[in-house]
């Protein structure tokens, strides 16, 4: 005979179950949409509570054109034109009905402005505290500006007291500079000279404090060059080349290359460091 489980033992087990399973979670409770729609209309309904849609004098909706248009004062607020025109002309005196600032007719501007909203005394406050901190901070940057004015006035009155006037050297100065020109030159120091050697022309080589002089040695009746260390001249070295006459031009290149030519109508490449001729 089979038993069919009762209701409670139904929701027993279901509840062991999910105790049991810890996979599985209650459900998020989420927000009702009436609800949701009911705060978005109470929110709306305040925004509009905020909007001023009446004229302060005859409490009656103003329209964006016609008699009833909207009619700012110098003060900011606004109001019918006809109710304004009405109470101008009621009065002695052209003030504004709310806060009794005086307003010419040239100064009354028609607008035509999405929303109004009323004046806020607290966030009038802000700003008008806010500008009064401006004010102040204004006055400091003008005074520190007056004083860098004074300062390049002081210093621009420095300057133009001093006396530009061009020197003109006297007559020994001028004479101890030409003696000291005169001073400076080559002068000769000694003589460097080889038995049985003829000398040409002369290059001097200032990146290796060396003078290069075309050579002829009588005995062999060779052509070549003499390098000679220009601290100590006699240190020579000479360097042979297959010129076939006597050079007469020898020139000298930042690469440590010697180009010479000669009565022989040629021209040859010469390394200095190394001695030897690399092209002719």
């Amino acid at each position: 005979m089979d038993a069919s489980p009762s209701t409670e033992e139904l929701r027993d087990s279901q509840g062991y179950v999910e105790s049991d399973n810890s996979d599985f979670q209650a459900p998020i409770p989420m927000p009702d949409d009436a609800s949701n729609k009911r705060r978005m209309e109470d929110s709306d309904s305040q925004e509009d509570e905020e909007d001023v849609t009446v004229c302060a004098i005859c409490q009656k909706e103003w329209v964006n054109n016609g008699f009833h248009s909207i009619a700012q004062m110098k003060c900011g607020h606004c109001f019918g034109r006809s109710c304004i025109s009405q109470y101008k002309r009621d009065s002695s005196k052209f003030n504004c009905p709310l806060c009794g600032q005086l307003t010419t007719k040239r100064e009354l501007r028609k607008i035509w402005p999405a929303k109004l909203f009323p004046e806020k005394k607290a966030y009038i406050d802000e700003l008008t505290l806010e500008l009064k901190e401006l004010d102040v901070r204004l006055e400091q940057l003008a005074i520190k500006n007056a004083d860098v004015q004074r300062e390049m006035s002081e210093k621009k009155a420095i300057l133009d007291n001093f006396d530009l006037q061009p020197i003109v050297l006297s007559s020994q100065p001028t004479q101890e500079i030409e003696d000291s020109q005169a001073e400076q030159g080559f002068t000769f120091h000694g003589r460097v000279s080889m038995a049985g050697e003829a000398y040409y022309v002369v290059d001097l080589n200032p990146l290796e404090d060396m003078a290069v002089v075309s050579t002829h040695q009588q005995a062999t009746r060779r052509y070549g060059f003499r390098k000679i260390n220009m601290y100590d001249p006699s240190a020579t070295e000479f360097i042979p080349t297959n010129h076939q006459n006597t050079i007469r031009d020898v020139k000298h290149s930042p690469n440590g290359m010697l180009l010479s030519t000669g009565d022989d109508k040629t021209l040859k490449l010469t390394s200095i460091s190394k001695n030897l001729v690399v092209q002719s």
